[in-house]
């Protein structure tokens, strides 16, 4: 029960975290719109599924900074369960029997990680520049190293073709007066109330 409860939390509700959050900052900030819609209408008809990122690099950048400011995960645990002790990158070092809490969260508005500059503030073109993208062990939104998240590339192909299906079909406004929606604390990252959209057909 335990490994199916873990199943469901890390394989469906993390998506959908993703996706409200990605809907919400795109709602928050149209003017990135327009730019989706052109690369939607611009996919050759043969491209599958596995080849969507290659013509959707903006929409993807779009996912990538929305996992940064909303991490569907925003905090993990590791406990060393070993004789030995570990280095981390930093030089740091965890004991034998030490327990460390990362953060997602916390390293998606670090300046050490991201630089200074609006670290709150919706910027998809940073994800474009590839000196600007940091280590999985800076931004552990999927982990890192040998407990790298498995189905990472499933999860933000399964994001992208959702958001490519539901963008090129469906024209959606604020349902809300335009306040800032804020999440619930918990192991996920859900939006407290959801998030009410208007929805209507292209």
């Amino acid at each position: 029960m335990y490994l199916l409860t873990r199943l469901i939390v890390v394989g469906r509700d993390t998506s959908a975290h993703a996706m409200t959050w990605t809907m919400y900052l795109l709602l928050q900030n149209p003017s990135h719109l327009p730019t989706i819609l052109d690369e939607l209408q611009a996919i050759p008809p043969s491209t599958n599924n596995l080849e969507l990122s290659h013509h959707l690099r903006y929409l993807d950048a779009c996912i990538s900074e929305t996992l940064r400011i909303y991490p569907p995960v925003p905090y993990g645990t590791y406990d060393n369960v070993s004789h030995e002790a570990i280095p981390l990158p930093d030089g740091g070092i965890i004991q034998p029997g030490d327990r460390i809490i990362y953060s997602a969260w916390v390293s998606g508005r670090s300046p050490l990680v991201w630089g200074p500059g609006n670290l709150e503030g919706f910027r998809p073109e940073r994800w474009l520049n590839n000196k600007e993208k940091p280590s999985a062990y800076e931004w552990p939104v999927f982990n890192a190293g040998p407990r790298s998240c498995l189905g990472q590339q499933m999860a933000r192909n399964q994001v992208l073709i959702a958001m490519r299906e539901l963008l090129s079909r469906y024209e959606f406004s604020m349902g809300w007066d335009g306040s800032e929606r804020f999440p619930l604390r918990g192991l996920t990252l859900p939006m407290e109330g959801g998030l009410p959209v208007r929805v209507s057909r292209r």
